[in-house]
């Protein structure tokens, strides 16, 4: 809010009451998913695409979003417990994630 900006006073314009039908569930893919331009592993098409929103322009991702590949064509992976890639299920990955690897 803009400084200064007192709300004591203000009006109501007006009211009016709105009922919200929420989805009992999300149709979300359980899959984990490799970016092709950093190899991290995201939960399904929509990790992915939410990582593609934050790293436009950055890190070998490309500068204009309409570069990007569809989510849905990142390659799919089996993860171990410690999230290491074990093999790839649909598509390549580009090289094994190190994100939690243990020795």
């Amino acid at each position: 809010m803009p400084d200064g900006l007192e709300l004591d006073e203000a009006e109501t314009a007006g009211t009016r009451r709105v009922s919200v039908n929420y989805p009992e569930s999300r149709a979300s893919e359980d899959v984990a998913r490799q970016c092709p331009y950093c190899t991290q592993v995201f939960n399904g098409k929509e990790g992915v695409a939410i990582h593609f929103g934050q790293l436009v322009g950055r890190r070998n991702h490309p500068k204009d979003r309409d570069e990007f590949i569809d989510p849905v064509d990142c390659p799919i992976v089996h993860l171990d417990e410690n999230e290491n890639i074990i093999h790839v299920v649909e598509g390549d990955a580009t090289m094994p994630s190190t994100k939690r690897r243990t020795l």
